[in-house]
């Protein structure tokens, strides 16, 4: 039995980086100290989250993550109706790698004629409500009575479906927007909650501007993940001169570094964005030729090609992250709690960070 003073929220996790972004972190620590919490997951990853964040308040619930066709239809709907630039060079992208043009012209025209329209969008949300299962999860809202549904990423199908079933019931939502791009390329908002956490101002505006996304409803809250980066940060670099160079020296061990050498860390764009990708191992390459460490941190959830390399001078380490226990590609690796420790040191150890498009340059 639970104890029935607390309230019961029901928390997704359906993307590889939200265990990084949000259980590791303070606010899921606090709000299972004071509140009863269902994990919503991937089906095919309930063990691992057993494993690393169920606890006494803590519960893990498998869901099952396919797709439906409305889920699917709406997906492209939603895209074209957003009049980012984002969205218009990731058309042109897909249709110069596939050449499909039919596909290419159903997500174009429907966005030249009505994209950015208010209108259109409240259209597209009524249709969306009116047609879609409103009650693909209604078991688990009958079983447990939550309180509240906290979407950790508002723009995902199956955080849509959960918002929605919450919000025919009555039941509080509370949503966040994932990452810092989201809104310029992940489309319009297919579901407004009853509070939504942003950021910062910039993607507040966002929301306002491309969702039209009511700002009272809007929180800026900062990026929660990051107070980790800071204090690590602020702990190496306050610390006594001696305690840092100890620090850095210990960290230049485990990777059999040169302490008396700068640190590059390179984070390579990955194949997932570059065609025929040889943009990594030339600048690898490249920065090779320098007499100095170079670590290099392959993307958790991309694959990079560095077979071949040899370096023409640096000292180069590659470190592997993402952990993953079941089938499916690196794409849906999660990030481990050892994985962040590490890239904390890293960037606080670091020289010069070298980046592309990645959000290692935030």
């Amino acid at each position: 039995m639970h104890d029935t003073k607390r309230k019961t929220i029901f928390l997704t996790s359906f993307h590889p980086l939200i265990s990084r972004n949000i259980l590791m972190g303070e606010v899921f620590a606090m709000l299972a100290e004071a509140h009863r919490i269902i994990l919503l997951v991937p089906r095919y990853k309930a063990p691992y989250f057993e494993e690393h964040f169920s606890g006494p308040n803590v519960a893990v619930e498998a869901i099952d993550t396919k797709l439906t066709a409305h889920d699917l239809f709406f997906r492209k709907l939603i895209l074209s109706a957003a009049p980012t630039r984002d969205l218009s060079i990731k058309r042109r992208v897909e249709f110069y790698r596939d050449r499909k043009i039919f596909s290419y012209l159903v997500s174009v025209i429907p966005a030249a004629l009505f994209r950015g329209k208010k209108w259109y969008i409240r259209l597209l949300r009524a249709l969306d409500r009116r047609t879609g299962n409103q009650t693909r999860f209604s078991p688990l809202f009958e079983r447990y009575h939550p309180n509240a549904v906290v979407s950790t990423d508002v723009q995902n199908e199956i955080d849509v479906a959960f918002l929605r079933g919450a919000q025919v019931r009555g039941i509080r939502t509370v949503a966040m927007v994932r990452s810092w791009d989201n809104l310029t390329s992940k489309g319009i908002i297919r579901c407004v909650p009853g509070k939504l956490l942003v950021h910062n101002d910039i993607l507040k505006g966002e929301a306002v501007r491309y969702s039209f996304i009511d700002p009272g409803i809007i929180s800026v809250i900062g990026i929660p993940h990051y107070d980790r980066y800071k204090k690590a940060y602020d702990a190496f670099h306050d610390s006594a001169p001696s305690r840092a160079r100890e620090m850095k020296d210990a960290f230049f061990t485990a990777l059999q570094f040169d302490a008396t050498k700068k640190l590059i860390l390179f984070a390579p764009f990955g194949d997932r964005y570059i065609r025929d990708n040889r943009t990594d191992i030339l600048i690898l390459e490249t920065l090779s030729s320098l007499d100095l460490n170079i670590l290099v941190r392959l993307p958790p959830t991309d694959t990079v090609n560095f077979m071949g390399f040899k370096s023409r001078r640096a000292t180069v380490r590659f470190y592997e992250s993402g952990s993953s226990a079941w089938r499916g590609g690196k794409k849906i690796n999660e990030v481990s709690a050892t994985d962040e420790e590490h890239l904390i040191k890293s960037l606080a150890a670091a020289d010069v960070v070298v980046t592309g498009q990645s959000t290692i340059a935030i």
